[in-house]
């Protein structure tokens, strides 16, 4: 079935697309950016990886202690052992499992200094959200207070928008361009899906 929506693709909000277009979409950009910025800059990506709790994602993995029965033991086991009703009966909960993300970014570095003078960040679902988003504001503003310019697209209708002063503008999307020589001014681009062609 072909997208029957003009411009961005919400399906890809879902968790189990949008991995795997955020490092498509990293890498394109960093195809791109190559040609334009040889031989005086290199483009390096790589990714950066935190855990965060509280997703509603299931963790599926190997338990440290498992604790298992022989066929014969169990036989025994069911003859032998009279087993009352309880008195109080559980309820299922979820625990707080601590799920880690791998997010791509992109750094432009200068090949004579080797000093990353551009970062660019394609924002996830984790980055709008809970403990994932304050991790990812701690390491924004890390780079809002070095001499790195930031580049952050934000592709993604869920959640909060991530903080700049003297907007309110809604917009489906938004790209934040921080230049470190002009802060705290920066370039905040916002469109949404009926402004594609």
């Amino acid at each position: 079935m072909t997208n029957p929506f003009p411009g961005m693709n919400p399906y890809l909000e879902q968790p189990e697309y949008w991995s795997d277009f955020h490092n498509q979409l990293v890498a394109a950009l960093a195809r791109a950016l190559i040609p334009k910025l040889l031989p005086k800059y290199r483009v390096v990506t790589d990714k950066w990886v935190y855990k965060i709790a509280g997703s509603t994602k299931i963790a599926i993995g190997r338990p440290d202690v498992t604790v298992q029965q022989s066929r014969d033991a169990s036989a025994a086991m069911a003859t032998a052992v009279a087993v009352s009703e309880p008195l109080v009966q559980p309820i299922k909960v979820a625990v707080p499992l601590r799920e880690e993300v791998r997010q791509s970014y992109i750094e432009v570095k200068d090949v004579a200094t080797k000093e990353v003078v551009t970062a660019i960040e394609v924002i996830s679902p984790a980055n709008k959200r809970g403990e994932g988003r304050q991790k990812y504001e701690a390491k924004r503003q890390q780079i809002f207070e070095s001499m790195t310019h930031l580049v952050e697209i934000d592709l993604l209708r869920d959640g909060e928008p991530l903080p700049v002063s003297n907007t309110s503008n809604p917009s489906h999307y938004r790209i934040l361009v921080s230049r470190y020589n002009t802060r705290p001014t920066a370039d905040l681009y916002l469109f949404n899906l009926c402004d594609w062609p």
